[in-house]
């Protein structure tokens, strides 16, 4: 196999005409002869394969009773499914180009100039919609993440009663939101690209650089906004937990705010990993545009810089995780105390109608002792008039 040693300058992808299979050939085996784009793309597609692994061991364990609330629930529900996504699409993506580079390269006497290098090239009707597909799952699980923010805001505003509501028309509602203007910023890069082109990897082409640059900073403004939110949702509650105006509130409010303060502490930890990483793939990607690289050098930086599919194969192993360790201290304390309270095992909407029902009962006996009351003095008053009467 013949490296690719040249000193003549490299054309730019985005200068090259459409049909310059040359120039794409230099560009294809510039990546196959550079072993830190193979390993990049040898690492993501293992995340992407581990990450579908661990995404149907999940489906299988995973509870059934939900803890949180049916609009939280529903919009973490859609943030997996994103993420879900961007796996499928880091395996067809990397996994494509990896085999194309290596498995299915042949061998042959490259020329400078030459069409043939023995990797073929991807036309950018094809794949640009495979690339299109972890960009969707990304940019989804980024916006889901917003949606859960302002979730999490309004039930920390309606405290007193949003908690033990069941509709989940909000809920739905946000995931609608966020898929349609997922699907708006990714036909807002569509419409850019320039499907005519070989590209030498599954990518965006040059054309529709500059938009997609657009979408990462959307995308990182509201990765900023998610974290700052849940930290200072977290910190509302906390402050609010040692009011004084705690002590006037009801059993229920207090028992919300508390619910509160469990799922934001839980929002705070997927949020932060969320940000933690997908900033770092952001800046990488965006690296690129804030200097004067050719677009085949920038998409050597996306390559050995996308860390966004470690996300893909955290996020079901840590829930996995989780799941485990509340199941065997369940177990432990089974074993320490014997049968656990029913209150330990009900749902969150089911304690509060058990809360409602202890209001409901305390309420009727009052509704009756003054029903009593009531009719004994007006059978008081009845006797004394009879008695005149005689």
């Amino acid at each position: 196999m013949t490296r690719l040693e040249t000193t003549t300058p490299e054309m730019s992808l985005a200068e090259s005409k459409v049909d310059d299979l040359a120039t794409v050939c230099k560009v294809m085996m510039r990546f196959a002869d550079t072993p830190a784009v193979i390993t990049a793309f040898a690492v993501k597609l293992c995340c992407g394969i581990s990450a579908l692994v661990l995404f149907a061991w999940l489906a299988k364990v995973r509870p059934r009773n939900r803890t949180l609330h049916i609009n939280a629930y529903n919009i973490l529900y859609a943030h997996f499914i994103f993420v879900l996504i961007s796996s499928i699409g880091v395996v067809m993506n990397d996994g494509f180009d990896l085999t194309r580079l290596t498995v299915f390269r042949r061998i042959v006497d490259y020329k400078e100039g030459s069409n043939e290098c023995g990797i073929f090239s991807m036309p950018a009707r094809y794949g640009v919609w495979i690339r299109l597909i972890t960009f969707f799952g990304n940019t989804g699980s980024t916006l889901t993440m917003t949606a859960l923010a302002v979730e999490r805001t309004y039930a920390t505003i309606q405290s007193r009663s949003y908690e033990k509501e069941s509709k989940p028309g909000f809920g739905r509602l946000l995931v609608f939101l966020a898929v349609v203007v997922n699907f708006a910023l990714k036909t807002f890069i569509a419409v850019h690209i320039n499907y005519q082109r070989y590209l030498p990897m599954q990518s965006l082409s040059a054309e529709a650089a500059p938009y997609a640059t657009c979408v990462l900073y959307i995308n990182t403004g509201c990765e900023v906004f998610n974290i700052l939110v849940f930290v200072f949702l977290w910190f509302a509650n906390h402050k609010w937990k040692k009011s004084v105006g705690r002590i006037l509130a009801t059993l229920t409010h207090k028992y919300q705010v508390e619910e509160n303060m469990k799922s934001v502490a839980i929002m705070i930890s997927l949020a932060s990993l969320h940000f933690l990483i997908n900033i770092i793939a952001y800046f990488i990607q965006l690296y690129g545009t804030w200097h004067d690289e050719t677009p085949q050098e920038k998409m050597e930086y996306v390559i050995k810089g996308d860390v966004a599919p470690t996300y893909d194969f955290l996020l079901p192993l840590l829930t996995l995780c989780r799941i485990y360790y509340k199941k065997r201290r369940v177990h432990h304390k089974n074993s320490l105390h014997g049968i656990m309270s029913p209150v330990e095992n009900i749902s969150t909407n089911d304690h509060f109608q058990m809360l409602n029902g202890m209001f409901d009962k305390a309420l009727d006996q009052t509704i009756a002792k003054k029903s009593k009351t009531t009719s004994a003095s007006s059978k008081s008053k009845v006797d004394v008039s009879n008695v005149h009467q005689i």
